[in-house]
């Protein structure tokens, strides 16, 4: 395993989770999040984004990019050898992503681009609490992109998730 795709929600741990499996494996992880915002949360083109992502898998044999960006979906499913969705509850994602503007209200987080402070937004709460009606289609995306179905992990908790990293060496 060596090109892993990290998926969910907003406050799923997917930074977390990058962060966790590049110390235990010694592979880069690159935060999405930090290659699609500009100082400000000034948002790129999606066909830069595209490009930054492509030129990354293309130059890198080891790598892991954790995120949703669909536009990004079929250049890093086609070249990954594992996706992993965390797939938890909404009441915990949600907490996550609140707790998660409290802790670095701001300021920078680190899976950020510099200068991206972190506030309290209620447009993007109201995002994060409607990820349920967007899952189904980032199921559909995952199925249709990926070129092992056999590679796609779901973990539908923290339990299920400690449990997956147990038998990464």
């Amino acid at each position: 395993m060596q090109r892993i795709v990290i998926v969910g929600p907003s406050g799923s741990g997917k930074s977390t989770l990058g962060k966790t499996l590049s110390d235990k494996l010694d592979i880069p992880v690159t935060h999405l999040d930090s290659l699609f915002f500009k100082a400000g949360w000034v948002e790129i083109e999606k066909k830069e984004l595209v490009e930054k992502v492509t030129h990354l898998i293309s130059t890198n044999e080891k790598w892991i990019i954790e995120g949703n960006y669909s536009s990004t979906f079929p250049i890093r499913l086609q070249h990954c050898d594992q996706v992993i969705f965390l797939d938890y509850p909404r009441s915990l994602y949600l907490f996550r992503a609140i707790k998660r503007s409290f802790k670095y209200y701001g300021r920078t987080r680190p899976d950020m681009a510099e200068g991206c402070f972190e506030r309290f937004d209620f447009s993007f709460f109201k995002y994060v609490w409607n990820f349920p009606k967007r899952r189904k289609n980032l199921l559909a995306i995952l199925n249709e992109h990926s070129k092992d179905k056999n590679n796609i992990v779901i973990l539908k908790n923290t339990k299920e998730l400690n449990q997956y990293l147990d038998t990464i060496n």
